[in-house]
């Protein structure tokens, strides 16, 4: 295989791989929603035992905040979609794309060998960044990255060579495929998507039944479907609780939210 196809072949891997990335950070922040809506429930049924009353729940109120302080966890609760490895896949795929349109808009021999030898400079270390606080989203695309076939293209793309004014048509052709053009038009797409806005914990309680209902906004394609099988009454948010019937819901006006029922906290 040539260097030029070498080169396609890398993009549309990287491409690949990345926008599985974004679905895989879609997941794990999913998981880690789930897992603090059913902690937060446990430790909100263990107040409800020792105190025989709910924790407040309105506009002012904030029940990650309460119980923290009254030492029933060891850390405040907010919506994991703030991680870090959001903001490094970002800079990875605005990195891929910026080389892709360079090569595409280039017409000069000398410049195109530039980029490419920016190319072979960039990829190297881009996942050493601070890991933050869920560097178990990291160690995935890590292992994803550390592909045999990637790692072989990635070493070949490391040598020096040259191009020629046929290469360089060659390779403009070879990135027009329809394949990659699609990676990179997903990709472009992906990077640019502002932080959804409901991604926040909502949060309602009844003192007077002693009832409580937590909700989350899952992302990931591969489990949206459980805000609809979850036994609530709102098909767009994942909900925990001893009652499911209570609204939780979120109303969302461009980038801001509010909750529907004036009983409800919003957690960001």
């Amino acid at each position: 295989m040539n260097f030029l196809s070498k080169t396609v072949l890398y993009l549309f891997i990287s491409t690949t791989m990345l926008i599985f990335g974004y679905e895989a950070v879609k997941f794990a922040r999913d998981q880690v929603r789930i897992t603090n809506g059913e902690t937060l429930s446990r430790v909100i049924q263990y107040y409800i035992l020792t105190e025989h009353r709910v924790p407040p729940s309105g506009e002012y109120e904030n029940v990650s905040q309460f119980l923290f302080d009254r030492k029933l966890t060891d850390k405040m609760t907010r919506d994991p979609v703030f991680t870090s490895a959001t903001v490094i896949m970002d800079q990875y795929a605005l990195a891929l794309i910026k080389i892709y349109d360079k090569l595409m808009k280039s017409s000069d021999i000398e410049k195109s060998e530039e980029i490419i030898t920016e190319m072979k400079g960039r990829f190297t270390g881009i996942f050493e960044d601070n890991e933050g606080d869920y560097p178990e989203n990291i160690a995935r695309l890590k292992a994803l990255l550390a592909d045999n076939q990637i790692q072989e293209n990635l070493g070949d793309m490391k040598e020096v060579m040259n191009l020629s004014d046929s290469d360089l048509r060659e390779l403009r052709k070879m990135l027009s495929e329809a394949d990659l053009k699609d990676n990179i038009n997903q990709i472009r797409e992906l990077a640019s998507q502002p932080i959804p806005p409901e991604c926040v914990i909502s949060y309602q309680s009844n003192n007077k039944e002693s009832t409580f209902e937590i909700s989350v906004k899952l992302e990931s394609r591969f489990l949206k479907h459980r805000m609809r099988e979850d036994g609530g009454n709102d098909d767009e948010r994942f909900e925990i609780g001893n009652d499911l019937k209570l609204n939780t819901a979120v109303v969302v006006y461009g980038s801001k939210i509010k909750a529907k029922n004036r009983h409800t906290s919003i957690i960001r």
